[in-house]
């Protein structure tokens, strides 16, 4: 028998993963993300053996998954002692960026929320610690992705929404990760373009590649091109159409099993 705290602002998913895991002998406890933020704030809070965690990508935010910070608030309020699985949906979990964030805000495992349609699955994932996989990217993987071992996504997001913080240049930064503008159409000045290519050329440690000498209205055949830098920063951040479309709540589990 395992505590096993539920987080998933997916009601149905929620509280028939919950219901799945007490048939399976399991104390299953359930929340939502905002709760589970509160949670992370406060004194005393309860031990888990395992959180079971619905990262679902966030369509109406920039950033895809600002749950990852609530994860780091859980993870120091409840210590290390407790477990994370992060379930995801679609192409999220070969998502080695996604994988970076997870495991550096204390994800122990990521597994397909596929994999969650029953109560015998469940109970697997909560007794057997090879189910799922860890979120860490390997060197070879972030390789083949075109960035550096060190890259740190977060660094490179918190970069970006400091400028969207700023009403006056918020929509210019916005076009910049949209496919239908380019370097010099989505509002940037040359000198606002060329500290987005730096800044996140830096902390992602984006690699150069041979075509590296393009890059529109401001040159810098140091830095990668513009449409590289844009590309490798919305992987980042879990741009994600199809994840996306899985993930929404009316088609979670409605065939979850419970018996």
């Amino acid at each position: 028998m395992a505590e096993v705290l539920v987080i998933d602002d997916g009601e149905v998913g929620r509280l028939g993963r919950c219901a799945a895991l007490e048939r399976a002998g399991h104390r299953p406890a359930a929340m939502g993300w905002e709760e589970a933020g509160r949670l992370a704030t406060e004194t005393g809070a309860k031990r888990f053996d395992l959180v079971m965690a619905a990262c679902r990508p966030n369509p109406t935010s920039w950033d895809r998954y600002p749950v990852v910070a609530t994860l780091t608030d859980a993870r120091r309020a409840l210590g290390t002692r407790t477990r994370i699985v992060a379930l995801l949906w679609g192409s999220a979990i070969d998502n080695p960026l996604l994988g970076r964030r997870l495991a550096v805000a204390g994800v122990n495992r990521v597994v397909d929320a596929a994999e969650a349609c029953c109560g015998e699955r469940l109970d697997r994932m909560v007794t057997d610690r090879r189910i799922g996989r860890d979120p860490e990217p390997t060197a070879h993987e972030l390789s083949l992705l075109g960035v550096g071992a060190n890259t740190d996504p977060d660094a490179m997001i918190s970069w970006v929404m400091a400028n969207l913080a700023d009403p006056g240049r918020a929509q210019a930064y916005r076009n910049a990760f949209e496919a239908g503008f380019a370097q010099n159409t989505c509002g940037l000045s040359r000198r606002q373009a060329y500290s987005l290519r730096l800044n996140l050329t830096r902390v992602g440690h984006i690699h150069a590649g041979a075509n590296r000498a393009a890059g529109g209205p401001v040159r810098a055949p140091e830095l990668p091109r513009w449409g590289d830098v844009v590309a490798i920063t919305n992987i980042a951040r879990g741009l994600d159409a199809s994840s996306e479309r899985s993930a929404q709540p009316v088609e979670d589990h409605a065939r979850l099993c419970v018996a």
